[in-house]
């Protein structure tokens, strides 16, 4: 049992490490390329 609650742990924290930085490299990216993309942003929202 212990060690279920173990790998259950491990993966969420792998999970949200994962959504965490895949969401600071969106920031980065659109904060980076807003200035020649600010057309293309604007006509998809």
């Amino acid at each position: 049992m212990i060690e279920y609650i173990a790998t259950e742990l491990a993966f969420a924290a792998l999970g949200f490490a994962m959504l965490f930085a895949v969401s600071v490299a969106a920031v980065h990216w659109r904060g980076r390329h807003v200035r020649r993309d600010h057309a293309y942003w604007n006509r998809s929202t």
